[in-house]
């Protein structure tokens, strides 16, 4: 994921950048029965992965996503309820639809269930 559809790739591709994916998301999960009012974000991810001497702001996409995905989230009104990111190691996760626990594991690190 990238942080802006603004970086200049074709908008057919909203999934790929994090001002247009969020609010794609939103717009299907509404027409799927969703309530916006009762949406509650958890957010994981924005690692930098690998991190070199005078590293510049645009090799810092992790951090950009968050900050988008947050400013995004703002915008739509939806409380983040739990946020792990950046740090230096990426993550899997998964999502009980039923419960809304989300699993997040990551190497060296215990499996975290919120």
């Amino acid at each position: 994921m990238l942080p802006e559809s603004s970086q200049g790739c074709k908008t057919e591709y909203k999934g790929k950048f994090a001002d247009t994916a969020v609010p794609a998301l939103i717009l299907e999960m509404l027409k799927l029965g969703a309530v916006k009012s009762r949406l509650v974000a958890k957010i994981t991810g924005g690692a930098q992965m690998f991190k070199f001497a005078n590293t510049s702001e645009l090799m810092s996409i992790g951090e950009l996503n968050v900050k988008s995905v947050l400013e995004v989230l703002k915008k739509e009104s939806i409380p983040v309820v739990f946020q792990d990111t950046g740090k230096t190691y990426g993550r899997s996760i998964r999502l009980c639809i039923s419960t809304g626990q989300l699993y997040i594991k990551s190497i060296a690190h215990q499996e975290k269930v919120v």
